[in-house]
């Protein structure tokens, strides 16, 4: 009796081993909406099934009712997955991308079609062995498919094939893999090792690549191999290993560049990044063969330029991502091209959008890096968008799972931290970026670890006010200066020899001892300066170390200090030090002992803080040697936490301590939080000082006037030569904070007591505040909704295209940590910031001139366009594809920029070989170029008129 044919086939662990290392069992994870080349229904087994078997009314089975799970013992299981080995190809090292032989084809003619398989796809077919129970057939016999060529195991003596309603079916996988566990009733029914390596591949390619190499990694020896497999995200480790400077992947990117004419000397080095945009594009899509000989022909400039446009047909493919790259206003736009080509109906997967984005974004930074004026904000839209696309659904688990965050969602980042338990002995450092949310990380760290006790310690006291307020009750927070009154300072003040400001080069200047041959304010600069360089240091004496390398002499010009001059200033620095220490009251202000003099004699007594677990130490950037000498010698855990772009106090010693200490750990919190509310703030560079401003306008007047001085310094030089008097100290002294006061007195002369007087009357308390006007170092730590940024930064004086006509101005001739004061002041503002014109200049050194491109089909239906720039008179060509238009800006002094659109040559000027997408090189050659005159600050323009 013949006995009917079972129809559904089930797969032991080894047989889905051997079909995964075949072509056909790749496809459906690989290339999921490609057809199978079959005859057969490819839908076969999608419909739906109608039972004739109704349930009992009136009774509710239970899911696992539904699967009739029996187990019959096989003969075809054994260990079968040794025995389907297949013998993997080797793969040539070398670059990741061997777009010379994947183009090769090119220079002849393309009859046939190549095969459109996956490059990592094994070309042999699985084999059998012979030991794997009775299944020894091998392969499949003519066009008989896969599945319906395995082997069956032999039915037993008497026993019949079921029936398709009585079918045994393996119970459904878990939906997680097992990854969040199950309940202790149920039993496992799935894991994470089931996953096969090219879905794993998949998830893989969207995680950071510090998560990959510092966490998956480590997981187990199969996901240590994939994700070191060369084949796998080769751009993305690329890109980060050239970040990293490593000189292998260094030498393949300048090789790729040179290759395709990414060059500064190539005029349209743009066009070669496209050409090599579509090349990479054929070696991910195994389809994109048929475009090969249409970007690679001898037309291609010419197609490129007359379809940048064109989103239709699939031969602007390639060129079409690269113009919405180049041309992207914003993350936004990137966003959107990611969300197009992640759409159902397209066959892109999500790991080759980021391949081709990571592929893109190592050629843009390695042209800025090679002198290529482009944008940096092209690069920036591709790198901050994977970034979000990355982090967006990443999560770390979370230690002590029962402490809840109720309102407050942390971000992987800040979680990582918390999970990291701070011992005795460790150093852990956070690089935490404007805004990222770093006191809060703080916050939550000590009340995940409420069993330790912390000290929070700050150089600012305003900051400690406010962490009081914020932090638990096993944090004590204190200020550096705090902790060393406690210590040592309180008997000073006792004594009533301790002096609430800064030692004065004039103070000092009337206790020298030895000053021949040199102006006795120079001398005092000297000393000055040689006592601030050893209480910031971590060195128990004053040495020749201390004193300064250059002063003014009587000229006002700078020349080096000898050798002998360096001998007497620490001879008078020493004398001065060793009045300080003692607690004998003193009269002479220069002999009363500061509170960075009290704070170095605390550092010298070695202080032990060992009744706490551990240190926090805020806006660790801004920490002196004497500081992190206190810190770095206790028992306890440290967590130096700051940013290393917001150094602003170099000038009293500080050092760069997230730079400069080596640590155990090391934590980064990159991704931006906007949760505080925030007021408009004026930001200004140095300390206004209202009273003394207007004490120096009442001595610039006459003295018969009799106005009364209320600062005793300012109040001195009414007897001593008057304003021409202290002019001529600040002069020698280079007292810069006196010296720009002044400036704004003889800027607004007779206004001054008039504006002093309104900005008085609107101070009110800080909970009824509308403004606040504020100096950067104050304004550092808060955030507010507006900033406006004041205009006595420095200056760049032009803007990038215009500045190689001004050859006596250099980038280097402004100190660092003037740029770290505009960071930190740019960075207050969380939605608006309103810029002095300088800082347009500024943003141009990065390429960027706030144009936005328009088809000049639309720009022309309005009649003839003029480009827009004083002194050109060039108009737009009908010819060309885009045209350019400046954005309307508004400056903080209520200036406006000149909005309209440029002509393609003035578009040269400012965005360099980009514009070369926009227009045909004749056209280019017809316009003329003019040089716009440029708009310079006033003292700047008159010296350049001079010389």
């Amino acid at each position: 009796m013949a006995v009917k044919q079972f129809k559904r086939k089930h797969l032991s662990a080894g047989d889905c081993e051997a079909l995964s290392q075949t072509r056909e069992g790749l496809s459906s994870l690989t290339q999921p909406l490609l057809p199978r080349q079959t005859s057969r229904d490819v839908n076969s087994g999608l419909y739906p099934r109608h039972r004739t078997k109704k349930p009992q009314r009136g009774y509710q089975n239970r899911i696992t009712e539904y699967f009739k799970i029996q187990i019959h013992p096989t003969p075809c299981t054994g260990n079968m997955s040794r025995s389907h080995e297949v013998k993997d190809e080797d793969f040539a090292d070398g670059e990741f991308f061997d777009e010379e032989e994947a183009c090769s084809f090119l220079e002849g003619e393309v009859d046939t079609v190549p095969d459109p398989r996956p490059p990592a796809a094994s070309r042999k077919r699985p084999r059998f062995s012979k030991g794997a129970g009775r299944c020894g057939e091998q392969g499949r016999v003519g066009k008989q498919p896969f599945l319906e060529s395995l082997p069956r195991c032999p039915l037993e003596l008497g026993e019949t094939e079921p029936e398709i309603e009585d079918v045994e079916i393996d119970p459904i996988p878990d939906a997680c893999f097992g990854l969040l566990g199950i309940p202790s009733w149920q039993e496992p029914q799935g894991h994470i090792d089931q996953i096969p390596n090219e879905l794993l591949r998949e998830i893989f390619a969207l995680l950071p690549i510090s998560d990959l190499y510092q966490d998956l990694s480590l997981v187990c020896h199969r996901w240590r191999d994939i994700i070191h497999d060369p084949q796998f995200i080769p751009w993305k480790k690329l890109y980060h290993q050239y970040l990293m400077k490593e000189s292998q992947a260094r030498g393949t990117v300048l090789g790729t560049l040179h290759r395709y004419g990414i060059t500064k000397d190539e005029d349209r080095c743009v066009l070669g990044f496209v050409r090599r945009n579509a090349c990479a594009w054929l070696v991910w899509m195994p389809w994109a063969y048929i475009f090969l000989r249409l970007f690679f022909s001898p037309q291609f400039v010419t197609h490129l330029s007359q379809n940048c446009h064109v989103g239709s047909s699939g031969s602007s493919l390639c060129c079409l991502m690269a113009a919405i790259v180049l041309f992207s206003g914003g993350v936004d736009d990137i966003q959107k091209l990611i969300a197009c080509l992640r759409r159902t109906t397209s066959t892109f997967s999500l790991l080759v959008v980021t391949e081709l984005l990571y592929h893109m974004a190592t050629l843009l930074h390695a042209m800025r890096e090679t002198g290529i004026h482009i944008s940096n904000r092209i690069h920036y839209n591709i790198f901050y968008s994977l970034y979000l696309l990355e982090n967006s659904n990443h999560c770390t688990a979370m230690i002590n799972a029962e402490i809840k965050y109720p309102g407050i969602k942390l971000t992987h980042e800040q979680q990582r931290i918390l999970n990291h338990e701070i011992v005795p002995g460790q150093v852990m450092k956070i690089m935490a970026f404007a805004g990222t949310g770093k006191t809060l990380t703080l916050i939550k760290y000590s009340e995940k670890w409420s069993r330790l006790k912390f000290l929070y310690v700050a150089f600012n006291k305003s900051i400690v006010q406010q962490a009081k307020q914020v932090f638990p009750t096993n944090v004590t927070c204190k200020t550096f200066h705090g902790l060393a009154y406690e210590g040592v300072g309180k008997d000073y003040r006792k004594n009533g020899n301790l002096h609430n400001g800064k030692v004065t080069s004039y103070a000092v200047s009337f206790v020298l001892q030895n000053c021949p041959g040199q102006s006795r304010f120079i001398r005092a600069k000297t000393v000055v300066k040689t006592l601030e360089a050893f209480v910031a240091s971590a060195d128990e004496s004053i040495s020749v170390e201390h004193t300064p390398i250059w002063c003014r002499n009587t000229k006002g010009e700078q020349v080096l200090v000898a050798a002998e001059e360096k001998r007497i200033i620490v001879e008078e620095a020493q004398r001065i030090w060793d009045t300080m220490k003692t607690l004998n009251r003193s009269k002479q202000a220069p002999y009363k002992i500061t509170h960075d003099g009290y704070l170095k004699l605390w550092q010298l007594k070695k202080p032990s803080l060992s009744k706490y677990d551990a240190v926090f130490v805020d806006e660790a950037q801004d920490c002196t040697p004497a500081i992190m000498d206190i810190v770095l010698s206790q028992t306890c855990g440290v967590i130096l936490v700051g940013d290393p772009h917001q150094q602003i106090y170099s000038f009293r010693g500080a050092v760069n301590a997230l730079f400069e200490v080596p640590h155990t750990h090391i934590f980064y919190l990159t991704k931006v939080r906007l949760e505080r509310k925030g007021e408009r703030t004026f930001t200004e560079n140095e300390n206004s000082g209202l009273e003394k401003i207007l004490d120096i306008w009442k001595l610039l007047q006459p003295r018969d006037v009799k106005l009364e001085i209320k600062n005793p310094f300012i109040r001195k030089w009414v007897e001593k030569g008057g304003y021409a008097g202290l002019r001529d100290y600040v002069k020698k002294s280079e007292d810069m904070e006196l010296e720009i006061k002044m400036a704004i007195v003889e800027k607004y002369k007779i206004q001054i007591p008039e504006l002093v007087k309104r900005i008085s009357d609107c101070h009110v308390m800080n909970h009824d505040l509308d403004y606040v006007l504020s100096t950067v170092h104050k304004a550092k730590g808060l955030e507010f909704d507006t900033v406006q940024i004041g205009d006595d930064f420095p200056k760049i004086p032009a803007a990038r295209h215009n500045l190689p006509r001004l050859p006596d101005f250099s980038l280097e001739m402004i100190p660092e940590d003037d740029w770290n004061l505009l960071y930190v002041a740019v960075t207050r503002a969380k939605r608006r910031l309103v810029i002095p014109k300088f800082l347009s200049y500024l943003l141009t050194l990065a390429g960027e001139y706030f144009l936005q491109p328009e088809l000049t089909s639309e720009v022309l239906k309005e009649g003839v366009a003029w480009c827009s720039v004083p002194q050109c008179f060039n108009t737009v060509p009908a010819e060309s594809i885009l045209t350019m238009k400046k954005t309307p800006f508004t400056y903080s002094n209520g200036t406006k920029d000149r909005d309209g659109h440029l002509c393609h040559a003035c578009v040269l000027k400012r965005l360099g070989p980009v514009t070369w997408l926009t227009i045909s090189p004749h056209l280019m050659q017809e316009m003329e170029d003019t040089n716009e005159p440029l708009e310079l600050p006033h003292n700047v323009a008159i010296l350049f008129h001079l010389f």
